[in-house]
């Protein structure tokens, strides 16, 4: 079963339908945040669909809390590598409630080459032993940030 086949989807122009079911409403009575990321992803590639998920990005504005939802699909850029779609949920009555940003990769763009041994140290090794010696303290970049920027404005 695909995800678009588990939520039942239907599009109509540009607007598709999903039913939400039950058993993917949170705690709080609400669509748990990954059946909605699941969702976003399953629409958004019906506009690029030999692309791969690369990245999403939810703001949860409201609980979606209804069985019924709309999805609603832009496309923010499209190149050759990358297509960045945004998916707008609404509720049943028509509220905002989610909106998901889907970055949608070329698989020709990804690599695929780099393969993890130890998963202990990550792909890129440990991190250097004198890291925390040679970092700055944050409060003092952020000053040192704020002081640049005021000169700057003052002349």
């Amino acid at each position: 079963m695909t995800p678009l086949e588990y939520f039942e989807a239907s599009s109509e122009g540009e607007a598709w339908h999903l039913h939400m079911p039950t058993e993917i409403h949170g705690a709080f009575g609400g669509v748990t945040g990954g059946a909605l990321a699941a969702a976003a992803i399953a629409v958004a590639r019906t506009v690029k669909p030999n692309r791969i998920a690369a990245g999403v990005d939810i703001h949860f504005l409201r609980g979606l809390s209804t069985v019924q939802a709309t999805a609603q699909i832009t496309i923010l850029s499209s190149g050759r590598s990358i297509t960045i779609l945004r998916v707008e949920f609404r509720d049943d009555a028509g509220n905002p409630t989610t909106e998901a940003r889907v970055v949608l990769a070329a698989p020709e763009s990804l690599r695929t080459d780099i393969q993890a041994t130890n998963r202990d140290t990550g792909l890129l090794g440990p991190p250097p032993s004198d890291l925390y010696e040679n970092a700055k303290p944050w409060i003092t970049s952020c000053l040192i940030l704020f002081m640049h920027i005021r000169l700057l404005y003052v002349i």
